[in-house]
C-alpha cells in the first residue's frame, strides 16, 4: 500500500476492506488467476458494501474478457 492513501490507519483501513471484499467474493467462478488490486484514496471513505460491489463489478469485466491467451512453456524464443 503506498502512503499516498494516507497515514497507517488509512492504509489498513483499505487492506481490510480489500481483503473481505476477496474473501467473500473467492468463489467468483473465475479460472486460477493472480489479481492485483490497486487502492485508490476514495477507498477510505467507502463502506463494506460499496468496496464489495465494486469489487464483483471489476470481477464480472474481467470475466466477460474471456480467457487469456495460453503461454507457451520452455524458453523464449532465440532471435
Amino acid at each position: 500500500m503506498s502512503r499516498k492513501l494516507g497515514g497507517a490507519v488509512r492504509r489498513n483501513r483499505a487492506k481490510r476492506l480489500l481483503r473481505e471484499a476477496f474473501r467473500r467474493n473467492v468463489r467468483s467462478g473465475l479460472p486460477a488467476v493472480d489479481l492485483v488490486l490497486v487502492a485508490k484514496p476514495e477507498i477510505t471513505a467507502c463502506s463494506q458494501a460499496e468496496v464489495e460491489r465494486e469489487y464483483r463489478e471489476r470481477l464480472r469485466r474481467l470475466a466477460a474478457r474471456g480467457p487469456a491467451p495460453a503461454r507457451r512453456a520452455g524458453p523464449a524464443p532465440r532471435d
